[in-house]
Formats: C-alpha cells, structure tokens, sequence
C-alpha cells in the first residue's frame, strides 16, 4: 500500500485499486472541503472501490451538512462501489449516507473492519485486467 497524502486529521492512500480514506478526530464541515480537491485522485482507472474508515472520527455535522456530505461523496464515487469502515456507534449517523448514496446508483456497504470491507471491494472485479469502473 502506497500513502498518497496525509494532513491533520486524514488520509488518503491506495490499495489493490481501492482509494482508502482514513479520518480521524473532530471532524465539522469545513474539513469535508480539504478532501475534496483530493477525490481527483480517483480519476486514474486503477481506482474501483473507495473505503471511508471513519472509525477514529467523531462528527460534528448538522442534518444540512451530513446530508450535503454524503451528496458529495456519491457525485465523487460515482462508478465506484463504496465501502464504510465504522464504529457500532456511527451506524445510525452513516445509514442516512449509505441510502443517499444507493439513491445516487452507488453499491454502498458499512462494516466493523477494513479487511471484510476490502474483500467486498474486491468481490466480482476481474483481476487479470486492470481495475474496471463502471460509468455512473
């Protein structure tokens, strides 16, 4: 696994064509515009899947701004399935995320580990080429 780009509070890397998001600490609205200008790294056809592991951040959104969030997040990924690593205590506050993000078209699953959320990923992908996205 390769780290691409780190700053306060996440980063961003790329695994078995999977662009894994790592956040952590207080996370307001104003953070959602740092990693944004970073999403054109899923321009490269490598990138099939993206992880948010969102388990070491703690949100402080409004309903407005959650659901802002997560319509970013499917205009983002679109193409793409999507994959949501989260604590038993997130589960209410991304279930609201993974229906808008269904809504959008997008194949979107929450899980308790980054593994199992990786073999989801990667489940129907032909890996004798190379990654394949799917036109949203």
């Amino acid at each position: 696994m390769a780290r691409i780009y780190a700053m306060a509070g996440f980063e961003i890397s790329v695994d078995q064509g999977v662009l894994i998001m790592r956040t952590q600490g207080v996370r307001k609205s104003e953070h959602g515009k740092d990693a944004g200008r970073l999403f054109d790294l899923m321009e490269s056809p490598e990138v099939h899947g993206v992880m948010f592991d969102i388990r070491d951040a703690d949100y402080q959104l409004s309903p407005l701004e959650w659901k802002e969030r997560c319509l970013e997040i499917a205009r983002q990924c679109r193409g793409r399935k999507v994959a949501v690593v989260q604590r038993d205590e997130q589960a209410e506050m991304t279930a609201e995320c993974r229906v808008t993000l269904r809504q959008k078209g997008l194949e979107c699953e929450a899980f308790a580990s980054k593994a199992r959320a990786m073999e989801w990923l990667q489940q129907g992908l032909d890996t004798t080429r190379p990654a394949q996205r799917r036109l949203g």
